[in-house]
Formats: C-alpha cells, structure tokens, sequence
C-alpha cells in the first residue's frame, strides 16, 4: 500500500464500489493483518496554534487594524493548511488507538479461551458459559474505549497549560474566572462520576452475567420448557433479571445525560464568567479577542467535558471488568502433568495402577468424592465398572485422566488415553470432521472404525453420507445418534486406553452386541479397556469387574465371584438401556443410524443458506428501525416533547452566542462612530442579564432534556429484550433445531449490550451534533446570506457520500455480528466438551479454530474502524471548502460594513460546524449501523409463532380435563418441514382410559416423532384425540400442562430446588416434599432453598431423572409420557422409577418408550413402528405368538 492510499484511504475504494452492485459478504473481507501498529501522534498540541491564526484573521476586520488584504489571505491559507493537516492527522490517529484497542480485545479474547481449555470441573461451573460470552461480548469491548481516550488524561494537563496561556494574553486575568470555573464544573464531577460508574460497572455485569446465563440454560432446555408449559415462569425469571439489570444500567446512563448536557453549555458558562470579569474590569469587548478565546474554549471544553470524562468513565469500566477477567484467570486449572505428560507410554506395555487414592473436585474443598480407591489393569484386559448412580464411576474415570484433584495415593497411567463420555458431545460441523476431530483421514482405519460402531450402512442412507451436518451440540440428530459417533471419535484415536463411560446405554440390545463384540472386543482386543455400564450381560466378558459405591470400592473380582454378589440382583440378559432410537437388524442392514430430527439429507451450505434466508427476509430499513426503537421507549406525544425540549434546549444556547455577537456588534459600532460611551453601564447590566438568563435556560433545559432521553432509550432496551424473548420463547422447535446456540446469544449478548449502553449515546452525540449544525447554519445564514449556495452544495455533497458510506458500513457491521455467532457457539461448545477435548490432545485444535473464528471477526472489525475514519476524513475536507469560501468571500468583499463581530462569529460558527459535520455525520452513520443491532432484535421479535397457547373460547376445558386418559390417533401424519418425507404415516389407534402403553421400533422409525405431534411440538396432519377432544382445538398451554412427560434426558436449571420442581410456584412446600419423599430423595436435601449448580452438575445423573419424576407426581395428570425415561441410570434407580410409576400412577395412561423391554413387558399392549408406520398393536402375549412378527423378532435378539 503505497503512501498516497494509506494517508487518504483510498485502499478502501474497492469495499465501497463493490457495494453498489452486490451486497458484502464474508469473502470480500481483507485477510486479518498480522500485527497492528499504532503511533502516538501529537496533533492536540498542533491544534494550539489554530486560535492564534484566527485572531490574525479576524483582526484584519476590525476598524484599528492596519493589515493587507495579502496579509489576510496568508492567514486564511495557514488556517485552512492546519485545519487539513489536523484532520489528516487527526484520524489516522483515532483509527490507530481503535487498532490498539481491538489488538487488546483480540488477545485477551483468545487468552480467555485458552483459558478454559485448561478450566478444571470445579472452576467450569463457578464460572458458568454465560459469565465467559459477557466477557467476550462486553467486557473486553471496554479496553478499545481505554484506548481511544485514556491518553487525554496526560495530553489534557498540557493543552490545558497551552491553553490557558494563549487565552492569559488574551484577556489577562480575566482568564482564571473562567478556567477555574471550568475545571471545578468538571474535574471533580467527573472524577466522582468515575468512581460511581466503576461501582454500578461492577454491579451492571453481574446482572448481566446473571441474566445471559439463564438465558443459555434456557435454550438448551428449551424442549423440556415447552413440554412442561413453562413458557411463562421463565418468562418471568428473565423479566426480573434483565428489570435488574437496566436498573443498573439507568442510573449509569442518567449520569451519562449529566454529562452529555454539561458538554453542551460549559463552554459558554465558561465564556460568561470572563466576559464577565473582564468588562467590569473596565474592558471593552473586542471581536478578536472574544472569538479565539471562544475557540481556546471550544478546544479545551471538548478535552476537558468529553474526552477526559469519557477518559475517566471507560478506565473505571476497565478496572472492573479487568477484574472480572482476572478472577477467570485465576481459577483453578487441571493437573497438565497428570492429564498429558504422564501418561506416554513406557517400555511397550500399557497399565493402570492406583494405590490408596483419595479425591475432590477442587483444593478448595475438603470433600473426598472417591477414597481409598486401589486397581490395577494390565494390557489387553476388559475392566467393568458397575455401581449405583452417583456412586462415583464416572468421577474416576475422570480422575484417570487428571480431571480431579488427587489428594492422597497416586496414579499411574502408562500409555496413551481415549475417552468416550457417558454425555456425547458433538460439534457443530459433519459426522467425518466429528469423528476425526484434527486426526489424519486414514480410509482403511476410517472404515473399520464406523463399521464396528454400526454406523457405515447409516451413512449409506444418508445422501450426504458421513458429510451430513449435525447441527451446534449435535442437535440435528438424537442422543442415541450422538453417542455412536462420540463413541467412533473415541475408537479412531490410536491409544492403549480406552475410557467408555457406558457409550452402549445409547443402543439396543442387538446393536449393542455388535458394538460390543466388533468395537470393545473386536478392535480394541489388544488395548486395555474400562467400561462402565450397568448392564449385566456384559459383565462375564470383562477380566475384571469392580463394583464402586459412595466413592468406594465396594468389590473386585471376576464374574464368577460376582454371582452371590449382593448389589447384583437381576438376570443375565437383561436388555440394554437405549437413550435413544437405534436398530436392531444387524450391522449390514442397519438403517438410518443418524436419525435426523428433520432435513435429514441437508448439507451445511444448505442449512446456512436456510438461515441466511431467515434473517434476511426480516431486514428493515434505517427510519423503520429508528422509529420503532424510540416508539419502543415511549408514547408519540413523549417523543414530541422530547423533541421539544431539545427544540428550545439548543435554541437557548444559539441565543447566548448570538446575543454576544450583537453585544460585540454594538461595541464595534461605538468605535466606528466614535461616540461617548456613557451608557455603557446600563447596556453591561443589562447585557450581562440577558446573557445569564439565556445560560440558565440552557443548562436547565440540557440537562432536563438529556435525562429524559435516557428515560426513554432505557424503556426501549427493556421492551425490546422483552419482547424479543417473548417472542423467542413462542416459536416452534424447529427455530432451535437449525439456529446455533451462539447465534442465539449473541442478540442476548452483544446486540443487547449495544442497545443498552452503546446506541443510546451515539444517538445523543448525533442529535446534539444535528442541533448545533441547525443552529449555526441559521446564524451563519442571517449574517451571510448568500452563504446558503455553498452551505447547499456542501449538504447535498455530505449526502451523497453519506449515501455511498452508509450501505457498505451497515453491511460491514452485519458481517461482523454474524462473525461473532460462530465464536460464541465455540465457547459453548469448548466449555460442555472439556474432558474430551483434554483427552485427545485436541488443546491446539480447538485454539486454532478459535484464532480462525476470531480472524474473521476481526477482519470485519478492523474494516469497520478504518472506513469510519475515512467517512470522517472526507467529510472534514468537505467542511474545509466551505470555510474557505466564506473566509475568502469576507476578505474579497469587506467594506465599512463588515464587522470584525460579525466575521469572527461566522467564521468560529463554521470552525464549529468543521469536526462537528463530520463528527455528527459519522456518528449518524455509527448510530444508523448500529441500528444494525436493533434489526436483528426486531427479526427475532418476527419469527414464527407456535399458537394458540390458550384455548379458544368456543372449546372451553373442564379444570380436570382430561378425566379419562383416553387417546385416539386418526390418519395422524407428521413431516418436519415441506421438504422433509413423513416420518409418520397415517397412524390409526386407540389408547384406552388407564391402559399402559409400550413403544418399541427401530431408530428413525417415528417413536419420538409421535410424543412431538401429541405435545403439538411439530405441526401434523390428521388428528388426535383426547377424551374425545381434539387437541388442536386446544391452546398449547392447556395441552401441554395436562400432559405429563419424563424425558430422556433430565434437563435441570441453575436455581433453588423449589424453583427447578415448581417453577410456576403452584405447590406448597408440603407437596413438594411429599413428593421427593415418593423417589427417596428427602433425606438428600435439607432444603427446598439447596442450590442446584449449573444445571445440575452438583448431582448424578440418576438423581436428575428422579427430580424430573417428583415433577410429575405433583402434576397429577391423567396421562404420562415416559420417553426412555430409565436409559441413563442404574438398575436401583430403574427400580425406585418403575415402583413409584406404579404406585402412584396406577390409574393413569402411560405411554413408556422404551429399549429396556423389561420395563415395558407389563404393558397392557405394545405398539410397533416401523418406517413410520405403526406395523403392530396387541397385548405383548399375543405379539410374542407371532413368528415372524416385529416385536418377537426384537425380542429374539436379546434372549
């Protein structure tokens, strides 16, 4: 880039033509620059001799002067010069301090995350996802403002001083008056201010970390919310949390106000205390005198009320968010050396050994989760963990992998270590990249791994294959799904250890054999291998079986020894608990083994074109936006006072500088005249007043407007985070399905933050900027009229550059809110995959990937810096010409009626109009493309809508309805969108009232299809009926709280035990406890109040599921949906569930989905699907008589 195209920014000139004919995208972004280089430049002290130069000027129109029209024009020349050489100057160093602030904000970012990849357990939940995206989003965003003003705290005694004695040889004494006042208005107020604003800072985040947080549970339980008609209590929750947090924020921004309206008026209070002072010294007003002190004024007013107050306020909010970042910092880290270093492998042979070991989640606590653990496992041995839920199975394989904190014995782990977790965690990208995650594709190895998972026929229905995109945290398939491939990542790793924290949970009894004969003991015959599963038919395989529970070893030995063992009670071939849909043919003809909840052949591009199309088609225009967001915050009767107010605000302070030219004008007209000066006195008095009542006005009538603003802005943010998560909250599952986490928060994040502090004062600075442009064009006009032809020219050439800008910055600054999606849902991601990511060695990968997010951001944030200094630059050349043409048209026409007054106050009027234009211009494009953010809130507030949530009036439900239980589905057909094939087909039964209902069928096959038509998750064809009502008569909140369900997989939030069990607060604490009384877990807690951690990480997950039971028992529904309500938990807990379903649910119609056949042999009758189709519907007696029927042959398979 040579010389030329860096100092007028003409590099830029592709990225603003490139618009005209095509909207930017990501690809026209320039590549991340590889350092960022910045230069502290000393324009503020060139800007000192601007006055001086200006003085020259206009004292050539006063009638004492005895300059040459030469003289004058050489003055106007160096003045024009400096203004130019400032301007250039001048932005090249904001965007350079811009840069410093994004290189800060880019590493601390990026050292945030690297941060994490080392969190241990413990610290993962003290410091929640949410905590860490407002970091990201917010707080690192407070050190670019630091560096954009910080340095005028050092460059303001020095201009100060500069200042002070220009305007010293100017008025003399009379100067202190004026100074002084200035200072005490300002300098202390603001170093108060600051004080405060770190406080309220520090207050505000932890609303906000609060809020974000919820809002991140949220949306990862969101079908658990839905099913449980929960809509409105959480509603609630996150209304008082964000009522919360713009508390904070307002009175933050009413302080703001303050200081916004003192930048308006102090200048002229300032210029009024040493008029003041220096006419009742005797003093005669001189027009050069007034006007370049006005402008020393006007240069030090802007330092010490807006740069230095924002100076103050931004290192306050840095210190505090500094902070924040620092306790993230601190937190404590896993054992690298354990989890990494010590475990490569040693002369040949892989082995475990533990001796005496004691553990806790942390150093900071004294509880021993696992004690007294001693094992040993030697190469090529099967070692079989079983044991209660909770008991601690899960904790030690962690602990192997250096997870936990050992506090007594040791480990010793010679080999390289792979690990499955019991909970799959999946990417967002294809099933290859989830599988290989970073290894080398090796096809042979690549083959053989899918195919002893059962997943290589799968991928043969697919018509992406192993290219199918599986959506953020897996969710375009199902848990069962998820854990097969999070298995095959687990299985492609070479290592000599292999962790699978029970992976065949997920599966069938005729798959998981598969797996377990071609994967555990096929592939990994010769690696050691611990499992955990409470599954028995598998234990006689295993070398070694060891028996843990409450942290202890309660027994280790072979099968054999284990028979008379006393935890071990059920038969051999107990069926495999199934998490989720998967065959139950063979490998060679399983089918649709990554069961797409919809779309199933979608590739990304599609799936991101699919969402693009979304958002896109939601896109308003600028005054739309403008207006809905401040009709947000008020009524249009409050907005037209608003308006008003400023209206009379600006036109008081209009009325002080014209009233001291028409002072001045007077005292010049005496010189002229030569007359006596015996009235001077009476005009003083009389002079002053006027001048102090118009300064009174202003101040009252800024301050009064300012704060009204905020009041407003203030509404708006709250109605419109509001009405957006309402609106969020009411649309259908689908939005969930193919919108990335991240791309949800990040409206609740970063848009929102934006909206909240950002926009409100980039608005004001533009209106106030607009007011005082109005103002000094009108003074200008009435001194010089024929100014209007250049004024029009330069206007309309504003505009037209406004036009070419505008487009390119607002699509500059939606590609960069869209790059930031994708960082956020690779936090979310990192932060739920920790473990995994630790035990492939996977650290690099992931930072890699993040770098390459950030850059993309990046890129366009850079790009959105420099061409906003370049927008200013331009319009300052701009303001340039038309002070040249007014200074020149002065001195080409002065005559005897050309007052030095005059003169100086239209051409300190246009100084002002210079840098304030291209201030207010850019400041209006800045609030125009920042009403980008307000866009993307008003398209989450225009998606589609489930409804009607309650019922229609004319379908009026009893208060017990329904009495019966009885369910009947007539020709009920279901797809997930146009494009998809049904996954149900003209379903046809009846579901008696009480009858117990057991649903069986291969993966894929519809089963979990048929619980979303009956809670109206999905829209459907056909009909069902409910005691002979249809349910799509019914409203969705009455539908869905009449329907019990627990899911399969228990999904808890960060909150009190009450609030987890009754969110909706419609039971007294005697049911409740009546009903933790009914699942045993009474004695765990001591109270309703006990915190429930991060989503219930404080719990195992057997605990969890019987939480999700005592739910249900306090409903007391007619009819309950057990979706593999049993698939993750031990045999006890299995059996506490089935006992208190049949006591407690006896009269009512269950409908159980289910792989465990044995919870579902007791069924009335079972109903079959299959291909979507329900094949089989009869009493398990008489579907057992068929030969060659579905569920004889699935039963088959495990006898």
């Amino acid at each position: 880039m040579n010389i030329f195209n860096k100092l007028f920014f003409w590099w830029l000139k592709p990225i603003f033509f490139r618009e005209k004919h095509k909207s930017l995208d990501v690809d026209d972004l320039h590549n991340v620059l590889p350092e960022f280089s910045s230069k502290s430049l000393g324009d503020r002290l060139e800007r000192g001799l601007l006055p001086f130069t200006l003085r020259l000027l206009i004292w050539h129109f006063d009638p004492r002067s005895d300059s040459t029209t030469q003289d004058a024009c050489l003055c106007a020349v160096a003045l024009l010069a400096m203004i130019v050489l400032q301007a250039m100057v001048g932005h090249h160093s904001v965007a350079g301090r811009k840069e410093v602030g994004m290189r800060i904000s880019i590493a601390i970012s990026s050292l945030v995350h690297r941060k994490i990849l080392r969190l241990s357990i413990s610290s993962s939940n003290e410091f929640n996802t949410g905590s860490i995206i407002n970091i990201l989003s917010n707080d690192v965003a407070k050190f670019e403002d630091v560096c954009m003003f910080w340095h005028y705290v050092w460059v303001l005694p020095i201009q100060g001083i500069v200042m002070a004695y220009f305007i010293w040889n100017n008025v003399g004494v009379s100067s202190l008056a004026g100074i002084l006042f200035l200072v005490i208005q300002t300098v202390p107020v603001q170093k108060h201010l600051a004080k405060v604003t770190a406080k309220i800072r520090a207050k505000v985040a932890s609303k906000t970390d609060e809020r974000v947080r919820l809002m991140s549970e949220i949306v990862r339980g969101i079908r658990v919310i839905k099913m449980y008609a929960w809509e409105k209590p959480f509603e609630n929750l996150v209304f008082l949390a964000r009522r919360y947090e713009v508390d904070a924020i307002a009175v933050k921004s009413y302080m703001r106000g303050v200081s916004a309206a003192t930048s308006v008026f102090a200048e002229s209070t300032s210029m009024f205390f040493i008029i003041m002072t220096y006419v009742l010294l005797g003093n005669t007003l001189e027009a050069s005198v007034v006007y370049s002190v006005a402008q020393y004024f006007s240069m030090i007013k802007v330092m010490i009320t807006v740069f230095y107050p924002r100076a103050l306020s931004s290192a306050a909010e840095a210190r505090v968010s500094l902070k924040r970042i620092e306790d993230f910092l601190f937190l404590d880290e896993v054992d690298l050396k354990m989890n990494l270093e010590d475990v490569k492998k040693r002369n040949g042979s892989a082995r475990i050994i533990i001796e005496d070991l004691s553990a806790s989640w942390s150093r900071s606590t004294t509880k021993q989760v696992l004690q007294n653990i001693n094992m040993k496992i030697s190469a090529a041995e099967l070692c079989i963990l079983a044991g209660p839920t909770g008991s601690g199975k899960s904790t030690l394989l962690k602990t192997i992998l250096g997870e936990l904190q050992v506090n007594s014995g040791q480990i010793k782990v010679d080999g390289q270590v792979s690990y499955a977790s019991q909970e799959p965690w999946l990417f967002a990208g294809t099933v290859k990249n989830n599988i290989l995650f970073g290894q080398d594709y090796d096809k042979e190895k690549y083959d053989r791994v899918v195919s002893a998972c059962a997943l290589k026929n799968d991928f043969e229905s697919l018509l992406n294959g192993d290219e199918t995109y599986v959506g953020d945290r897996g969710a375009m398939l199902s848990g069962g799904q998820c854990a097969r491939v999070n298995l095959a990542r687990a299985i492609y790793r070479d290592a000599d250890i292999y962790l699978i924290d029970d992976a065949l949970a997920a599966v069938d009894s005729k798959v998981g054999k598969f797996v377990f004969d071609n994967c555990i003991n096929g592939l990994l015959k010769e690696k050691i291998k611990i499992l955990i599963t409470h599954n028995s038919q598998y234990f006689q395989e295993a070398d070694q079986i060891i028996v843990i529970n409450n942290g202890q070893i309660d027994y280790s030995g072979t099968f054999s020894h284990l028979i008379d063992y006393r935890l071990l009670e059920l038969p051999q071939h107990t069926s495999s608990p199934v998490v989720n849909k998967t065959p139950l043919k063979d490998e060679s003809s399983i089918q649709n083994g990554l069961e797409l909840k919809f779309t199933e052949n979608k590739s990304t591009k599609v799936m991101i074109d699919e969402k693009d199309k979304l958002l896109k088609s939601k896109r308003l225009s600028t005054s739309s936006m403008c207006w809905r967001y401040f009709r947000a915050g008020g009524s249009i009767f409050a907005l037209l006072c608003l308006v008003l107010n400023f209206v009379l605000a600006q036109a008081s302070v209009t009325g002080c500088d014209y009233w001291l030219a028409h002072w001045i004008k007077q005292e010049e007209s005496q010189v002229k005249t030569h007359t006596n000066n015996s009235s001077v006195s009476i005009e003083l008095r009389f002079a002053l007043y006027v001048f102090a009542g118009l300064l009174l006005a202003s101040v009252i009538m800024w301050t009064a407007s300012s704060l009204f603003y905020y009041k407003i802005c203030m509404t708006a943010s709250r109605k419109l985070h509001n009405q957006m998560f309402s609106c969020l909250l009411k649309s259908p599952m689908r939005f969930y399905d193919i919108n990335p986490s991240g791309r949800i928060l990040n409206r609740f994040s970063k848009d929102i933050g934006l909206v909240d502090e950002t926009l409100p004062t980039t608005t004001l600075d533009a209106l106030q900027v607009l007011l005082k442009i109005i103002g000094v064009s009108i003074q200008v006009l009435i001194i010089n009229w024929w100014s209007i032809v250049p004024m029009i020219i330069m206007s309309t050439s504003c505009w037209k550059l406004k036009n070419v800008y505008l487009p390119t910055a607002q699509n500059i600054k939606r590609l960069e809110s869209k790059a930031k999606s994708p960082v956020y849902s690779h936090i979310n991601s990192t932060m739920s995959g920790l473990a995994t990511i630790r035990s492939a060695e996977a650290q690099e990968k992931m930072k890699a990937e993040f770098d390459s997010l950030q850059n993309v951001h990046t890129s366009a944030h850079y790009l959105n810096i420099v061409s906003s200094s370049a927008f200013g630059f331009y319009i300052d050349i701009l303001s340039v010409s038309l002070l040249a043409f007014v200074v020149f048209c002065f001195i080409i026409l002065k005559d005897s009626n050309t007052f030095a007054g005059i003169v100086g106050l239209a051409i300190t009027q246009i100084l002002m109009l210079y840098g304030s234009v291209q201030y207010g211009l850019r400041q209006t494009t800045e609030m125009m493309t920042q009403m980008i953010s307000v866009e993307r809130i008003f398209q989450f507030t225009s998606l589609e809508q489930e409804g009607p949530f309650e019922t229609n009036d004319n379908n009026i439900l009893s208060k017990n309805w329904p009495q019966n239980g009885q369910i009947k589905f007539d020709r009920l057909s279901l797809k997930y969108s146009d494009e998809d094939e049904l996954v149900l087909k003209d379903i046809n039964l009846s579901v008696r009232p009480g009858e117990k209902i057991g649903v069986v069928g291969r993966t894929g096959t519809g089963k979990s299809s048929l619980i979303s038509a009956l809670f109206r998750l999905v829209n459907s064809d056909g009909s069902i009926f409910i005691d002979d009502i249809d349910i799509k008569k019914i409203g969705l909140h009455d539908l869905r709280s009449r329907i019990s369900i627990i899911p399969q997989d228990p999904v808890l939030f960060t909150a009190t035990l009450r609030t987890n069990l009754d969110p909706a607060q419609k039971y007294n604490d005697d049911i409740i406890w009546q009903a933790l009384e009914d699942v045993e877990l009474k004695s765990k807690f001591n109270t309703l109040d006990h915190q429930i951690e991060n989503g219930g990480n404080n719990l195992s997950t057997g605990q969890k599921q019987l939480l999700c039971l005592a739910r249900v028992i306090m409903a007391k529904n007619k009819i309950l949906i057990l979706d593999e309500a049993t698939a993750n938990v031990d045999l006890s807990t299995d059996e506490i569930i089935q006992k208190t379903i049949r006591m407690r649910f006896s009269n009512c119609t269950i409908i159980t989905i289910a792989h465990r056949l044995n919870t579902i042999l007791d069924s009335d009758k079972i109903l079959v699907i299959h291909q979507g189709e329900a094949v089989e519907f009869n009493t398990p007696q008489n579907l057992l008589q068929l030969k060659d029927g579905y569920f004889s042959n699935i039963m088959n398979c495990i006898l």
